[in-house]
């Protein structure tokens, strides 16, 4: 070996050496989440932003995120980890918050208090920078949150445009035009009838927010774990309408993947799906038709209307020993995602509702909005009809243990009746009799 290819060899493992030192000093914050995929992927860009922060200012810390699969194997996870073996920041989903909040083991509840760890690292932390309609649900009917809410999607409705314009139609806003419109295009031989990408979600939860109608006590359970099913005699009316639309071929009991490829079909003509979902919902459908986008439709006759509800998950500080230096960049970190700047461009990478006041703001001024492709068209609406109105007792969310069991005894009890097997009013006596049995086991 020549002199030159010993020196170079030399320098290389010098320079390798100091970053094994590097890497072995730098300390690693795990957040456990459920942002798989794309999103996983646009997480991860905020991540190695923050990271490259605390690298130009030397600080031998890092923020190493671990995809746990669904939400609800992040919450299950979670739990049947030991204290000391789980992450410093874990992602769960809004129907685990009720599970966070009341859980308590040997050392005490699963998580340490936002305000807590913010007032030991001393950086200030305002929860009123936190849209209304994400933190009363987020407070649970405490004075603070608990934890920080980061991600947040809701229902919007996707229609088939061409169809409509052959029809000299425009997309619905009340649920009054269904009917007329249906027939007007089953007249001009164009695709009828209406999916939607999740039954329960969308045809009690959503449905329910928008038009401020009880599901169960105390707020819907935000105000109290102590909540009980009671549902307004509305929605035994909302389901009668769906049963005849069904009777009609006007509604279709599809759900998910499988409703969604109804749409790219031309088999529905509408359908209601998360404001996320756009890319799929674009890439299915291959530019067979125009699609466009609205808000969730409401019952103009059942007065005012209010806001849709949001899905998603928020960040808890994991209740385990922690350093002060430790708590100190996890404080920090969690300021970072709610900052207006980081909120606003997460909404442009994923189309998710900001979280965040002013986020908004930033991308209305930045022209973003300006653009017509289905993606930000579907954010802009999104946004729009989450805002629509300050959240009410009944349009905050629903938050109520065993929620997940709930919904599935909603989807059965929904199905037999809108199909006919079973009354209407048998279906909701009886999600309210087995789910309440599933609440009093709490």
């Amino acid at each position: 070996m020549n002199i030159l290819k010993k020196i170079t060899c030399f320098i290389v493992g010098i320079f390798l050496s100091i970053s094994q030192v590097y890497a072995a000093a730098v300390q690693e914050i795990i957040v456990w989440h459920g942002l798989g995929g794309e999103l996983g992927k646009h997480y991860q860009t905020l991540v190695d932003n923050f990271n490259q922060q605390l690298k130009d200012k030397d600080i031998k810390f890092s923020i190493k995120p671990e995809n746990k699969g669904r939400y609800e194997d992040v919450l299950t996870t979670y739990e049947q980890t030991p204290a000391e073996q789980r992450p410093d920041i874990v992602q769960v989903y809004e129907m685990g918050t009720r599970v966070m909040l009341e859980t308590k083991e040997q050392g005490g509840l699963l998580y340490v208090p936002l305000p807590t760890v913010m007032a030991q690292a001393n950086l200030p932390f305002n929860d009123d920078t936190i849209i209304p309609q994400i933190r009363e649900f987020y407070r649970a009917g405490n004075p603070q949150l608990s934890s920080l809410p980061f991600n947040a999607s809701t229902v919007v409705l996707y229609y088939n445009k061409t169809a409509l314009d052959k029809a000299g139609l425009t997309p619905l806003e009340t649920f009054e035009e269904f009917a007329a419109q249906m027939a007007k295009l089953q007249s001009e031989k164009q695709p009828v009838g209406l999916g939607a990408g999740w039954l329960s979600g969308h045809h009690i939860d959503q449905i329910g927010a928008r038009q401020n109608k009880r599901i169960a006590t105390f707020g819907n359970g935000v105000d109290s774990p102590e909540a009980q099913l009671d549902f307004d005699p509305f929605f035994s009316n909302h389901l009668t309408a769906l049963k005849e639309w069904y009777e009609k071929g006007w509604f279709s009991l599809d759900q998910g993947p499988a409703v969604e490829q109804a749409f790219a079909d031309g088999k529905i003509v509408y359908l209601s799906q998360g404001g996320n979902r756009h890319s799929d919902i674009s890439k299915l459908v291959d530019k067979k038709f125009e699609i466009g986008v609205v808000a969730f439709p409401y019952w103009q006759s059942m007065g005012g209307v209010y806001n849709t509800i949001a899905g998603g998950g928020s960040f808890w500080i994991s209740n385990k020993p922690q350093t002060p230096e430790r708590l100190q960049i996890i404080a920090q970190f969690l300021q970072f995602l709610a900052s207006a700047e980081v909120q606003a461009q997460w909404q442009r990478l994923t189309g998710y509702i900001p979280v965040t006041e002013g986020a908004q703001a930033l991308n209305e001024k930045s022209g973003y909005f300006d653009a017509k492709d289905l993606g930000v068209q579907a954010a802009k609406i999104a946004y729009e009809s989450f805002t629509a109105a300050n959240p009410a007792e009944f349009s905050r969310g629903i938050l109520l243990p065993n929620f997940p069991k709930i919904r599935d005894i909603e989807i059965d009890q929904m199905t037999r009746a809108i199909k006919g097997e079973i009354a209407i009013e048998k279906a909701m006596s009886t999600i309210q009799e087995q789910g309440n049995k599933l609440l009093s086991k709490q």
